[in-house]
């Protein structure tokens, strides 16, 4: 079990749903600015 969790499949893991987590944030903020301008 302890050894699982230091075990590099599981960090590529954590890293890969970080990088997705921050393009979905971004592309939000992007559009979310997008839709501002076309308001204003």
């Amino acid at each position: 079990m302890r050894r699982d969790n230091s075990s590099p499949s599981n960090v590529k893991a954590v890293l890969s749903n970080l990088i997705v987590i921050i393009v979905i944030a971004y592309n939000k903020r992007l559009f979310l600015k997008f839709c501002f301008n076309i308001k204003h």
